[in-house]
């Protein structure tokens, strides 16, 4: 599972292994090591009985709560994406994106290829 920051925004590309793990036991994880001393980042997705996205940082690690119906959907279909966003500071809003992640065309060796979603045909590459 790959996360990208950027500004008020969550994007998480999963791949076909983390997709099929979301659906049947709710959760995927993914640890981040910074050191000797233990000191990690934990980002997880996890789906959920409420119907809103929603994400929470604390204790080290950052937890989105997907709505498991349209998890569900997204997992068999042929949607790329789910999107959802949450309340945040002052009015603002955090975007959540959750992505399936996709074969890159134009590096077939690459090992992040091995448990990634075809590219369609009718997509931009990586």
């Amino acid at each position: 599972m790959k996360l990208r920051l950027n500004a008020n925004s969550l994007r998480l590309r999963l791949g076909m292994s983390e997709v099929d793990a979301l659906v049947r036991e709710g959760r995927v994880a993914e640890r981040v090591d910074f050191g000797p001393d233990g000191a990690a980042l934990v980002y997880e997705v996890r789906t959920a009985d409420d119907p809103k996205f929603s994400a929470a940082f604390g204790e080290g690690g950052i937890s989105i709560f997907a709505p498991r119906s349209a998890v569900v959907e997204w997992a068999t279909g042929d949607e790329l994406s789910l999107r959802g966003s949450q309340a945040a500071r002052g009015g603002a809003e955090l975007a959540i994106l959750i992505e399936k992640d996709l074969a890159c065309r134009t590096r077939e060796n690459d090992r992040d290829n091995a448990d990634a979603f075809p590219h369609p045909p009718n997509r931009p590459d990586c």
